[in-house]
């Protein structure tokens, strides 16, 4: 089984740069299968630089999140048609609203959106493949390829 981590780092830490303490926050795991069939473990994490300046929002707030239902909606599909091969199709299995803990113990929400996908024209069972894409509430994607 291999492991691999999603991390969103600012361009900086790319360059060289580091910070000094600076953990990335885990929002969750998740096993999948690959294209080749095999189990995957997938690390969702999030750079602390970048967590702290994530626009804050609660479901107790009269407001609705900084990426609205639709918007959302609109940055995976379009994430799913530019990632997806030719010969596969898709479904959304669920959309959820979900939240992990960051610094200062404040919640960081973020949509989850679990996504079957399956060879074109056969059925949903056949070689079928869930790919799990995290939206955070700036329009960042967390979205493993796992059609590579």
């Amino acid at each position: 089984m291999r492991r691999r981590t999603l991390l969103l780092l600012p361009l900086w830490l790319l360059a060289g740069a580091s910070v000094a303490g600076a953990e990335p926050i885990e929002l969750f795991m998740i096993g999948t299968r690959n294209s080749a069939g095999q189990v995957e473990q997938f690390t969702y994490a999030v750079d602390t630089a970048h967590i702290v300046k994530l626009p804050h929002w609660s479901p107790a707030d009269a407001a609705p999140p900084q990426v609205e239902y639709g918007r959302a909606l609109e940055i995976v599909r379009a994430k799913i048609e530019r990632s997806l091969p030719p010969q596969k199709d898709w479904k959304f299995q669920s959309i959820q609203l979900q939240h992990g803990t960051k610094p200062a113990s404040n919640s960081v929400w973020y949509y989850q959106f679990e996504i079957d996908v399956f060879p074109r024209g056969g059925n949903v069972g056949d070689g079928m493949i869930l790919w799990t894409i995290v939206l955070l509430m700036d329009g960042t994607l967390l979205a493993p390829d796992p059609f590579k």
